[in-house]
This record gives structure tokens, C-alpha cells and sequence, in this order.
């Protein structure tokens, strides 16, 4: 049995943060029924078709004009059915809508509703529209350089994004025990902004416990020049992680300069960050001169933190990945990323490709007791 059978999820989120906290329950075994507008839809799926492409697996779609007075009554029954609801739309539209959860708690006192957005329900910042760099600035997230003394910049990643759509799948699920347990739902206020300064924490420790200026304490022992990524003499890249003193040594003894630890500038963390640029300079310097293939042949047989940049074209055939089943390829064609916490019992649903847009419209209409005849009237009144 899938660890989420027998949950129904309302997913009327779109774009990244609320599909993929949808995809996690859908991975979990929950049926997760998408909710999108009709003629379009979800507008990733024109505009990032990747993201569409994993964030929205194993997912049933049904296309429908919430704005209409006759989605009304498909929500009415949908709600009725449903364990979860997850929206991502800016605080009141729900409500707008008559789709808050004020007024479907009063039939529904056990659903769990969840809101994505970017700074939460309440507060100064509520109305404001954002993107991720702007969710990664307001926490702080942006304030932390990857490498010493560079600029701040935002991650290849959507962090925020996807910092809140974990944070909103582990509350789901927290909630929906409570739920199958006492019988009261709850109202989630996700914010990716709140999201995204729970995980800037992690490195605000000392500010927060003793009131250390946060430029100390952005000032990261780990942060230390052997803790960066090089070019080999091919162009390609290798990233280091020597951040204890026992790698650092090996490194240096792998790099052919088993010297370095005992000069005093390069001796302990805070002398190698005060001397990074030298320090760079050298390491640099030293994996110059052999191809990232020969660097595999030399620090494999090494206790030490190291591993190729990899080219995500090549990451379906890298060996950790197929070894670990991390890409499966899919009947008819395409490839999905799996939950990547295997379960030997059955917990984890395989994966799946997304849905058409608005594929599964007549059959959750039939599901719910719609006719026929009524189904074909929504069709001429455009409501999906």
C-alpha cells in the first residue's frame, strides 16, 4: 500500500512551487486531481514545459474556468471528496472566489487547505508580487555569497520555490494525520519567503543565540578555498570539499603539495580564508594540469570529498545515478525522475508522465454524479 492511498488532492497551483508539493503527495500515493483554466492552462506548460514535465506526474487534469458561476457546483462536490486543497494564488483570491477556506471549512471542517504564496496570507508584504531572487533577498538567502567575497546571486535553483513546496508537503501530511485522527482540519499559510529565511537559519545560529553581527556570522569557516570547484586541464570542472582538517591535508597530498598545510598561511580555516586569493591561485594552478578523467584515476582510491561537475546531459548515464534508479524511463517514450527515498514495501508510487491538459475533465465530471447531458452543457458554456 502507497503511504498516501486513499488521499484525494485538490491542485489548483501552477507555475513551480505548488505543483511540485502536489507531485511529492502524488509520489506518496495520493490522487492529486490538477485544476487548470481551460484553452491553456497551467502556464508552464507553455512556458517552462520542463518543469511541466516533472512537477506535474502522475496527475489527473481537469480543465475549469473557476470564474464561472457553473464551477460552483463541480468545486462544491470536488471539495466534498476531497482530503486536500492546495492553491497558489495571490491572498483573497480564494476568497473572491468563494473557494476560501472560511466558507468550505463550514461543510468541510476536516479538509486541509493549504496557500502557496510568496510572502503569506498576512503581513506588509502580502500584496507584493515576486519572483524567487525576490523571496531569496527579503529572507536574507541572497545576503550569503556561495564563494568568499563574491557578489550576491541568486542559485541555478528556485530555492524558495522549492523550499516552500517542501515545507508545504511535510505540513500536508503532518495535518492529514491529525485530520484522519481528530477529525479537524487546518489552514496552511505557506509563505516562500518564510520558507526560504527557515533555511537562511541554518546560518544565522550564533546571531540568533548570542547576537553575533550577522557579518560574522555570514563569515563561514566551511566557506574555505579548498571547498570550491576547479578547471582541469580539459576545460572541465572538479569540486572539492575538504572542510575538515584530515581532507585538507589529503588534499594537498593529491594535488602534489603536501607542503601547504604547514605553511602558517595556509595552516588552519581562517588563515586560508584570509590568504583565499593566494590560495585559490595555487589550487587552480595545480588541477590545472591533468584532465578531469586522469583527477578520477588519481583521488578515487582517496578518502576525500570530491565529484565531477556533471554535465546534466550526460547525469541519465552517470553511474551513482543509474546505480541509485534515479531516472526511469517511461513506456512510449521519455524518462521521469523518481521519489528519490526508495521504499522496498510499496510505499512510493512509480513514476508517471504528466496529463493532457483537461484529459481527465469527463471522467471526475461522471465521477461526481454529473450527467451526460449536463456535462455536454458545461462543454457549450465554456466552463472547461
Amino acid at each position: 500500500m502507497m503511504y498516501l492511498e486513499g488521499v484525494t488532492v485538490l491542485d489548483l497551483t501552477q507555475w513551480l512551487p505548488g505543483p511540485y508539493c502536489t507531485m511529492l503527495l502524488g509520489d506518496l500515493g495520493a490522487r492529486v486531481i490538477k485544476i487548470e483554466r481551460p484553452g491553456d492552462g497551467d502556464p508552464a506548460r507553455t512556458t517552462l514545459p520542463g518543469i511541466q514535465w516533472i512537477a506535474n506526474r502522475h496527475k489527473e487534469s481537469l480543465a475549469l474556468d473557476l470564474k464561472a458561476p457553473g464551477s460552483r457546483e463541480v468545486m462544491r462536490r470536488l471539495v466534498g471528496k476531497a482530503d486536500v486543497l492546495v492553491e497558489g494564488f495571490r491572498p483573497g483570491v480564494m476568497d473572491r472566489l468563494a473557494l476560501g477556506y472560511a466558507t468550505l471549512s463550514q461543510s468541510r471542517p476536516d479538509l486541509v487547505y493549504c496557500s502557496i504564496s510568496g510572502y503569506g496570507q498576512h503581513g506588509p508584504l502580502r500584496d507584493r508580487p515576486g519572483h524567487d531572487i525576490n523571496y531569496l533577498a527579503q529572507s536574507g538567502a541572497l545576503a550569503i555569497a556561495g564563494e568568499l567575497g563574491e557578489r550576491p546571486h541568486r542559485s541555478g535553483l528556485p530555492v524558495s520555490d522549492l523550499a516552500a513546496a517542501m515545507f508545504a508537503a511535510l505540513s500536508i501530511v503532518a495535518a492529514v494525520h491529525r485530520s484522519r485522527t481528530t477529525g479537524l482540519g487546518d489552514y496552511l499559510d505557506v509563505g516562500m519567503a518564510d520558507a526560504a529565511f527557515a533555511w537562511t537559519a541554518t546560518r544565522l545560529g550564533d546571531f540568533l543565540e548570542n547576537g553575533t553581527a550577522p557579518r560574522d556570522a555570514y563569515d563561514f569557516g566551511h566557506l574555505a578555498p579548498a571547498n570550491q570547484a576547479y578547471q582541469t586541464r580539459d576545460g572541465r570542472w572538479i569540486a572539492f570539499g575538504a572542510v575538515e582538517e584530515k581532507f585538507w591535508i589529503e588534499l594537498c597530498s593529491a594535488l602534489g603539495h603536501p607542503d601547504w598545510p604547514r605553511d602558517s598561511r595556509f595552516a588552519t580555516g581562517r588563515p586560508r580564508r584570509e590568504h583565499a586569493e593566494v590560495l585559490m591561485q595555487l589550487i587552480q594552478a595545480a588541477v590545472a594540469t591533468r584532465t578531469l578523467s586522469e583527477w578520477a584515476t588519481v583521488l578515487e582510491p582517496l578518502d576525500l570529498p570530491w565529484a565531477p561537475v556533471a554535465d546534466p546531459a550526460d547525469l541519465a548515464n552517470e553511474p551513482h545515478i543509474v546505480a541509485r534508479h534515479l531516472v526511469e524511463a517511461l513506456d512510449g517514450g521519455g524518462a521521469q525522475v523518481p521519489y528519490p527515498v526508495p521504499s522496498p514495501s510499496g510505499g512510493v508510487r512509480p513514476p508517471t508522465r504528466p496529463p493532457a491538459l483537461g484529459s481527465a475533465s469527463d471522467a471526475i465530471l461522471h465521477e461526481l454524479g454529473f450527467t451526460r447531458a449536463e456535462i455536454e452543457a458545461m462543454k457549450t458554456d465554456r466552463l472547461f
